[in-house]
């Protein structure tokens, strides 16, 4: 994390109100090394002012596909979407095991999504890195709709 913070000279932070990262301790980390870390906001208007101003942005994963590194990402409440996708700098954390190794175990996963109302989330990314465009004169350009940097930290507990 200190490196991620550093090289990216991170001084705020946007995250996932996330029982893992709870678990791992990654709120009380961001603060030891001097980042405002925010989780909770007062209203939807609060969080989306500071998730736009936001350095980084901490989410956790459902999973990784092992064949082509792709990231699964479910949003629901207090899992926003904009946590990913507005700050320049994205921080997947997977718990160890979090592991499928094709696309064609996605469906089955994606059952699993129910929440206690049997309610799907709002929506399942796939996240492959970030985002990038070659449109403007064939000139690869990053970071155009989302990201310029996505890191994934693969935790064990």
């Amino acid at each position: 994390l200190k490196q991620i913070v550093t090289e990216n000279a991170v001084q705020t932070c946007v995250a996932w109100k996330h029982p893992f990262l709870d678990k791992l301790g990654v709120p009380d980390a961001f603060k030891d090394m001097g980042v405002r870390y925010k989780d909770s906001f007062t209203d939807e208007q609060d969080f989306k002012e500071y998730c736009a101003q936001a350095d980084l942005g901490v989410t956790a994963t459902d999973a990784i596909i092992e064949e082509s590194g792709t990231i699964v990402v479910r949003s629901q409440r207090g899992w926003e979407r904009a946590t990913s996708l507005l700050p320049p700098v994205h921080l997947v954390v997977l718990e160890a095991g979090r592991i499928i190794s094709s696309v064609r175990q996605l469906p089955g996963l994606t059952r699993s999504f129910h929440d206690k109302n049997e309610k799907l989330p709002s929506a399942v990314h796939l996240i492959t890195g970030p985002s990038r465009t070659a449109d403007i004169e064939f000139n690869l350009v990053l970071g155009v709709h989302g990201p310029r940097y996505l890191y994934l930290l693969n935790c064990y507990l």
